[in-house]
């Protein structure tokens, strides 16, 4: 049993001393950063005693001692701690490691209350002196405990002299062999240090401990003048809630600015005022959406009541015959509204009013030739008999007639309803004939085959609506919307010819029969057989597709067909190639690219095989996430290839356009995707195209136009309702953006990264949070940390834009999540981003300006990262921050969906944001 003396009692104890290297040098450097890098020092420390069953005596500045009933625990959490912060220190700054030298000594102490005094305390302390930084020394003592019941390897120091011990102290250096560096004695151990170095250290650490505590004492008076300043704020704060919870909104912002004028942050309070600005927004939002609405309204009366105004008028001159005036008031009604079903069925009959004016006309006329021919004839004295049956013949018949059409023409005029129903079939029959011409090509059918495997029935077909596009005025449904209708269907399409047939395929010879059908009566106006073999196909199908052109009457300047391979191989490989990039699987497209490959490598100038390369290999690009930057290249430089081997290549223009605007070359894009259409006209890619890059310059309409013709021309394309959906999201209509990228999904896209990217932000425009809340969690439990963390944030988010309280909260579990994951790796830049995202939305502004310029500090040369930085000066309404960070960011990366972060609903309908997104 312990010994009871005067002043304490006295045991057997195994005591650690550990100290900080060169600390007192960091606290003079930067105060601030060297208390952070004690308090990581502190928590690393607690946490390995803790785990070895150790108390921590006392912490005197960067300084620990502590007791251990055990010499094996004591050793152990010596070479734990070590690990700790050997591992803690890689690739960090010299400033930021964190080296600690550590002694261990067993022997008698005196306990006095939760104190330790005796020789053991101080040959622990003395010999903690003389170790080399990031390594542990022990006494003899120590090691007699501990070397038969552990595997370490020690280094014999000798015996030393320590300050005011009697005996010289053995003292061994352990050598870890779990870190190579620290496998063999320092160089300290080596030389044996003196009693003079030991002292001289000893009375640097006593004044380093004091420099430390000092600065504690300063730093704790200034947290607890902190923690008065909080309290005070959050007394009126909480007026401050409860007059906003009463709805004095004025008397709340009042009682906010005496917080500020305590507390430059405050939590709750910047949650209240971002609350406080989003009632007041919502108010003035509601005031200007009736106005619109009002305005709507007024405006629609005027336009119907225009429109009325006109018919009247059209009306009235057609009871006067005046037809020219009348189609003219008619066309008034156009101008206002160009699909106006009153305004189609009155024009219709005004003109058959006017064929019947016309045809009384040339009856009067024909009557007065008659009268003439009676007068020659009793000229020529006739016989009475011969008159009479003249008479009877030649003017019953007229006056008959012209009695029906008077009657026909004051039933046109009156507007009678047998009239309206005649006149309003033949203007639809009229008009079905007069509009221009439309097509939908189908793949030709090849037995039981489909899809990727009916390859020459797909490319044929292809080549026949690439040939039809080059008619005037002519629209020609794309085949990768006809491909997967059944061709029965085809009304849906809204086309006057379906072009259909069959395709026999032997060897390398193929036989086709195509057939061109008219839709409203489903008569075959056109037949032809063609007897041919893959290397012939562009030809044949460029002359069937003249012969057609020709038979519907429809100008075309002369057809060329695309130039295929001299080597039949080499065709058959690009075909079926061709057929597979177009399939949605990145394994069918990999596969595609792979006997592309194998065609250019039976014909190496083969021009559209390589832009059938470039084509598969940007496809690849795209359906995997639009990551490896690499296949761009690639794709460039198959396609400058193929042009280079035929210069009027269309699909190489194509091809070339897509990749020139993802890589930011805009003005390059334009130029060659309208070389492209020229050389194939209708193709709904580059349209697409078109659209997208009208968007980045700023000229939404034209994109909106060029988007409703690719929709025409591939109405079954993702890729048609992506971009319809990003045209309605630049005009925040968000309700139709949600459908557009609904109707994307169904059609095709990844839905997981349309929707986390666009879905979500459209949602938040039509206050559909609980749709995102539902997503979110659903990819929660498979999520990496930094997803989770982004899921976190967009949970927050739509919390937080559709007002509800819970996002505070939320936040709250991001940031903890986020400082918890950044303790072991702090270079993580997204974390970091996240984190200012999260600080900003929580009111946190100065936190979350300093964790955003840390990050954008970390890889300056990111426009994500300048994205982000722009999205946390908009949260805070610093509005030429964020369009100053945003024109940085779109200078070096113009991304849509960084653009249409919900993040910019504050400076988003501000002309200068429309500005600045702009890429002229």
């Amino acid at each position: 049993m312990p010994l009871t003396e005067e002043n304490g009692t006295r045991k057997l104890a195994a005591i650690m001393f550990t100290d900080i290297k060169g600390f007192s040098k960091k606290m003079g450097e930067n105060e601030v950063a060297a208390m952070q890098i004690l308090h990581t020092h502190d928590t690393m420390m607690k946490a390995v005693v803790a785990k070895y069953g150790g108390t921590v005596i006392k912490s005197i500045g960067d300084s620990f001692m502590v007791d251990f009933s055990s010499a094996v625990n004591a050793v152990k959490c010596a070479i734990d701690a070590q690990e700790n912060f050997w591992n803690h220190n890689k690739e960090k700054s010299e400033f930021e490691k964190i080296e600690i030298r550590v002694g261990v000594h067993l022997g008698d102490v005196i306990t006095v209350g939760n104190d330790i005094y005796g020789d053991g305390v101080n040959i622990a302390a003395r010999i903690e002196a003389i170790t080399e930084p990031t390594r542990i020394c022990i006494s003899q003592d120590v090691y007699n405990q501990v070397k038969k019941k552990m595997q370490i390897r020690v280094y014999n120091i000798g015996s030393i002299e320590l300050k005011n011990i009697d005996e010289p102290v053995e003292v061994f250096e352990i050598l870890l062999d779990s870190i190579p560096e620290l496998s063999e004695p320092s160089q300290s151990a080596l030389q044996s240090p003196t009693r003079k170095k030991a002292d001289a250290i000893t009375k640097q650490e006593e004044e380093e401990a004091r420099q430390v505590e000092v600065a504690k004492k300063k730093a704790d008076e200034e947290r607890q003048k902190e923690e008065e300043k909080q309290r005070k704020a959050q007394e009126i704060f909480q007026k401050a809630e409860a007059y906003f919870q009463a709805g004095a909104i004025d008397n709340a912002e009042a009682e906010l600015k005496e917080v500020y004028k305590i507390v430059s942050m405050h939590y709750g309070a910047q949650m209240l005022t971002l609350q406080i600005e989003e009632e007041r927004t919502k108010h003035e939002e509601e005031e200007r959406r009736h106005r619109i609405k009002e305005e709507k309204r007024r405006k629609e009366e005027e336009r119907k009541q225009h429109i009325q105004d006109c018919l009247q008028q059209a009306m009235q001159h057609v009871e006067h015959d005046q037809f020219n005036e009348a189609l003219a008031a008619v066309q008034k009604v156009y101008t206002i509204d160009p699909n106006n079903a009153e305004a189609k069925k009155l024009e219709e009959q005004i003109r058959q009013a006017e064929r019947a004016k016309a045809e009384l006309d040339q009856l009067q006329a024909a009557e007065a030739e008659r009268q003439a021919q009676q007068e020659a004839l009793r000229q020529r004295q006739a016989t009475a008999e011969e008159l009479a049956k003249t008479k009877t013949a030649v003017e019953e018949k007229p006056r008959i007639q012209a009695r029906h059409i008077k009657s026909r023409l004051k039933l046109y005029a009156g507007i009678g309803a047998a009239v309206i129903v005649l006149a309003v079939g033949a203007f639809l029959a009229s008009s079905y004939l007069s509009k221009p011409p439309s097509f939908a090509v189908f793949p030709l059918q090849n037995g039981s085959l489909r899809g990727a495997d009916n390859y020459i029935g797909t490319t044929f077909s292809s080549l026949l609506a690439n040939g039809l596009a080059h008619g005037q005025q002519t629209t020609v449904i794309s085949t990768s919307s006809t491909a997967s209708v059944d061709p029965n269907t085809a009304s849906a399409f809204d086309v006057q010819y379906v072009l259909q047939g069959t395709v026999q395929v032997s060897g390398s010879g193929v036989t086709a029969n195509v057939k061109l059908l008219e839709v409203k009566n489903q008569q075959t106006v056109w037949e032809s057989n063609f007897v041919t073999n893959v290397s012939k196909m562009n030809e044949v199908a460029a002359k069937a597709a003249e012969a057609i052109l020709k038979q519907l009457n429809i100008e075309s300047p002369p057809l060329t067909a695309q130039q295929a391979s001299v080597h039949t191989e080499a065709n058959e490989l690009y075909f079926h190639g061709v057929a597979l990039i177009h399939q949605p699987k990145i394994g069918s497209i990999e596969e595609g690219i792979n006997l592309l490959q194998q065609s250019l490598q039976v014909d190496s100038a083969f021009a559209l095989g390589r832009a059938a390369l470039g084509e598969g290999l940007l496809l690849h690009f795209k359906r995997s996430g639009e990551k490896d930057a690499r296949l761009l290249t690639d794709v460039t430089q198959s396609c400058s290839m193929a042009l280079q081997f035929n210069k009027n290549t269309a699909l190489a223009y194509q091809v070339l356009g897509e990749a020139y605007r993802l890589t930011q070359q805009f003005d390059r894009s334009r130029d060659v995707v309208m070389k492209s259409l020229s050389l194939q006209p209708g193709n709904a890619d580059c349209y697409r195209q078109l659209a997208m890059l009208s968007l980045i310059e700023g000229n939404v309409e034209k994109a909106l136009e060029h988007v409703t013709m690719a929709t025409k021309l591939d109405p079954r394309s993702y890729e048609s309702y992506f971009v319809k959906g990003l045209v309605h999201h630049y005009k925040r209509e968000f309700a139709e953006a949600v459908q557009a990228y609904e109707d994307a999904s169904l059609t095709g896209a990844q839905d997981s990264l349309l929707t986390v990217d666009y879905k979500f932000s459209a949602w938040n425009g039509i206050d559909a949070e609980d749709k995102i809340i539902s997503y979110c969690n659903q990819l929660m439990n498979r999520a990496s940390i930094e997803s989770k963390l982004e899921l976190t944030y967009l949970i927050a988010q739509a919390q937080q834009l559709s007002g509800k309280q819970e996002s505070l909260e939320k936040l709250k579990e991001g940031i903890e999540a986020g400082r918890i994951f950044l303790e072991q790796n702090p270079t993580n830049v997204t974390v970091t981003a996240y984190l200012a995202l999260m600080h900003s939305r929580s009111g946190n502004f100065e936190l979350a300006q300093k964790e955003m310029a840390s990050a954008v500090a970390l890889n300056p040369k990111s426009a994500q990262l300048l994205y982000w930085q722009a999205r946390v000066f908009a949260i805070q309404n610093k509005k030429a921050n964020a369009l100053e960070a945003l024109a940085k960011a779109v200078a070096m990366e113009y991304n849509f969906s960084e653009i249409l972060n919900p993040d910019f609903n504050s400076i988003a309908k501000d002309p200068d944001f429309a500005a600045t997104i702009a890429r002229k």
